[in-house]
């Protein structure tokens, strides 16, 4: 998916009028995750970027090329539900949850002015994890072993109201192994997606007399889980248990089905926000039907990751813990 919309911020309209040139560089554009499963090319460049800040830069490099993994998580103080997600590339302020309260982030390295790498896992932390469990641990371990912990949905009800309002705090569990284990399961899926396979038992229909300019819908039939396309064609076959795997408000499937919707504005909105209608005559050429084919390839893809996390989470659900 191209998205060519421009966010014309009142600093970016301030250097319009100051008649401001910007010199195109194709070594600027980087790939990052938009939304849950979108992604998104992003042009680096200060002048245009109002919020970047250092943060980028110590996560993935100056140039946004070094390697990283990274876990986000719903931002404080929102009532969205205490979400997170993995991603090996630049993550979107409002990945996960409202611009208001953006995310946190929770590196497994950290890159300094001089863009050498260093752990971002303190060797108190390791040593911690050392003791604990008398075992060879690496710091790698750790991170899976926090990504698991915090997909746990005891952990997750048991401190819900402190998740709203701090840094987590991790137990030492049981079985350390196997909660690193699966964290590295969970995490090899979430940031892999585009290369898991895709859910075999999900089919496509096709209407018998179809339209020659179909209206897009995306969307979940409200009885089954059957997913409307368009007026010409349906996904059938996706299991109950794939809309169970939540991120926030929605399910992973319904992210994809949001996101790729086409955005329109009617004639008094673009009446009222000059902005807008620039959006719409100028650089809003996203047509569902150019992409329909990549996107059922998605959401098998994203049914087989739901399926395959739900079946993690229930595991660890009677996992004895301490």
């Amino acid at each position: 998916m191209i998205n060519y919309k421009i966010k014309w911020s009142s600093s970016v309209k301030a250097k319009l009028l100051r008649n401001k040139k910007f010199k195109f560089k194709s070594n600027n554009i980087y790939t990052t995750n938009y939304r849950p499963f979108v992604k998104y090319k992003y042009y680096k460049c200060n002048d245009l970027s109002d919020r970047l800040t250092s943060n980028h830069y110590q996560l993935f490099g100056k140039n946004l090329d070094k390697k990283n993994i990274i876990i986000a998580r719903v931002g404080l103080n929102t009532e969205t539900p205490n979400s997170i997600l993995a991603s090996n590339i630049l993550p979107d302020y409002s990945y996960l949850s409202p611009a208001s309260n953006g995310c946190r982030i929770y590196a497994l390295y950290k890159y300094d002015e001089y863009n050498s790498r260093k752990d971002n896992i303190t060797d108190w932390g390791l040593e911690q994890f050392k003791n604990n469990y008398e075992l060879q641990i690496t710091k790698k371990d750790i991170f899976y072993y926090a990504y698991a912990v915090l997909h746990n949905p005891k952990y997750r009800e048991k401190y819900k109201l402190n998740l709203k309002r701090e840094f987590p705090r991790l137990p030492f569990y049981k079985n350390f192994y196997k909660w690193s284990n699966w964290g590295k399961t969970l995490m090899d899926l979430h940031i892999n997606y585009e290369t898991v396979k895709p859910y075999p038992a999900v089919k496509t229909l096709h209407a018998t007399s179809p339209k020659e300019n179909p209206k897009t819908k995306l969307k979940k039939d409200k009885k089954t889980t059957e997913i409307f396309l368009d007026e010409n064609t349906s996904l059938i076959g996706i299991p109950e248990k794939a809309f169970e795997y939540k991120i926030g408000n929605r399910s992973a499937i319904e992210w994809i089905l949001n996101q790729y919707k086409e955005k329109t504005y009617s004639k008094n909105v673009l009446e009222k926000y000059p902005d807008k209608k620039i959006l719409n005559d100028k650089f809003n050429n996203y047509k569902f039907a150019d992409y329909k084919e990549q996107i059922i390839d998605l959401i098998k893809r994203i049914a087989t990751i739901s399926i395959e996390t739900i079946k993690i989470i229930n595991q660890m659900r009677t996992e004895t813990l301490f």
